[in-house]
């Protein structure tokens, strides 16, 4: 089946999940998409009270905070919720669930899309099945480069910590979830520690596959929960700013006021920082569909500014010509694909060195800073690419989508997407097939 025809399919979820370095592509659709996804109906979230629950105690070595200082993205999930979560960040686990990142070690993960729904799809995971959370991720940097654990203490510093614990992939390819979940839900995992590398689009459809881990989402209130419903919460409970990060965030969108932001993943010959080419993402046919939809919004709200992120300099350098002094960017080099940055550790005969590790970790400073700035975004405007998903399903704000068909581009899918509800996952409304001709 074409790829195209799995998008169309795609019922709540956002964006196909981007194309990488090496193969990881996921398109999942929460009910179901002819790649083994359970068709599954999942009841509406609970939103029944519940008595009040004892404050939180923070885990050891972390800042105390109490139950009404909770992120509002996780309280919007509602009381059930909110009684669970206190519960769990309260009580000291007695094993924990790894996310692990070691491209070094020819185990790609993806670029940052793929990276932060894998992060937040595990600690989902690991609240489920009760256990603490960490993130091993040390290339091309530490996320702790850009982010300080907020509400749990997760960086892990050194391998020696888990090296006992074997690596487990099988979240890194759709044919393999059904796997992971059946360990994950057996009795005889409960003992263990996990470590697992996942770049999944969203676990959810598989874990309430399995009618123990279905319970237990049922029992934390997010029954009709996806990643596209819990993913805020999942960040703001793991992440916040550190003092270099939020420097660099109020210099860019500092006195902007409200403004729009666009992401559009071109790949292809116009994609300077992927060190492997790929064929196009977004074909530079499609873009006048973008300059449409800029044009009404602007129409409305003439003085809004557009924060512009991208792989293709080209391209920024296109929209700054058409839409001038309203146009943004962050400072000097848009940004390198995630994982370019390890190959020439894996063949130096074939990849040449990608910088040395200061430059790797500005460099990675610099993506995180886009994909943070277009989540803080009034209105977003995005291509396919997990690196737009994620600041969306983060603010959980409005969108519209350009979907470039990748196997013919001479078709887009065009959508809204809005969250009718804080505690819901996305809708999809107003879809349209746009006829496109390449020239």
């Amino acid at each position: 089946m074409l790829r195209s025809a799995l998008i169309l399919a795609t019922v709540l979820m956002i964006a196909m999940v981007g194309v990488q370095v090496i193969e990881t592509r996921d398109l999942l659709a929460s009910g179901g998409n002819g790649n083994g996804a359970p068709s599954i109906r999942v009841p509406a979230p609970e939103v029944a009270t519940v008595p009040p629950a004892p404050p939180v105690i923070a885990p050891e070595g972390q800042p105390h905070r109490g139950e009404n200082e909770l992120p509002k993205k996780c309280v919007e999930l509602g009381p059930k919720f909110t009684g669970f979560l206190k519960k769990y960040l309260g009580e000291k686990k007695k094993k924990r669930l790894v996310y692990n990142c070691e491209p070094n070690k020819k185990r790609f993960c993806g670029g940052t899309g793929d990276r932060m729904r894998g992060i937040a799809g595990l600690f989902f995971l690991a609240m489920v099945t009760d256990r603490e959370f960490g993130i091993y991720a040390p290339y091309p940097a530490p996320l702790t480069a850009f982010y300080r654990e907020s509400h749990v203490k997760w960086h892990i510093a050194e391998e020696k910590e888990i090296e006992a614990i074997p690596v487990d992939t099988s979240m890194m390819r759709l044919q393999k979830h059904h796997k992971f979940m059946k360990f994950l839900s057996s009795k005889e995992t409960d003992d263990k520690d996990v470590r697992a590398q996942s770049n999944s689009f969203d676990p959810t459809p598989y874990a309430v596959a399995e009618p123990r881990l279905r319970a237990k989402i049922a029992d934390m209130g997010l029954g009709g929960c996806n990643i596209t419903c819990f993913y805020g919460c999942m960040f703001d409970l793991l992440f916040e700013l550190n003092d270099e990060a939020r420097k660099m965030v109020d210099s860019t969108i500092g006195g902007k006021g409200d403004f729009v932001g666009m992401q559009v993943r071109v790949s292809g010959p116009m994609a300077t920082g992927l060190q492997i080419p790929e064929k196009w993402r977004t074909h530079p046919a499609a873009f006048p569909l973008f300059w449409e939809v800029l044009d009404g919004i602007f129409e409305k709200t003439p003085k809004m500014k557009l924060f512009v992120t991208t792989d293709a300099p080209d391209f920024l350098k296109m929209v700054e010509k058409k839409y001038g002094s309203r146009v943004f960017s962050t400072p000097g080099e848009q940004f390198n694909h995630t994982d370019s940055s390890e190959l020439h550790s894996l063949r130096p005969e074939k990849y040449k060195l990608f910088d040395d590790t200061v430059s790797k970790t500005k460099k990675f400073q610099l993506t995180l800073l886009n994909n943070y700035v277009l989540g803080e975004s009034a209105e977003m405007v995005m291509a396919q690419s997990g690196f737009g998903d994620t600041a969306f399903w983060r603010t959980k704000k409005t969108a519209t989508c350009i979907f470039v068909n990748i196997d013919t581009y001479r078709s887009a899918w065009k959508h809204r997407l809005v969250y009718a509800n804080p505690s819901q996952s996305v809708q999809k409304r107003n879809n349209k097939i746009i006829q496109i001709e390449p020239p």
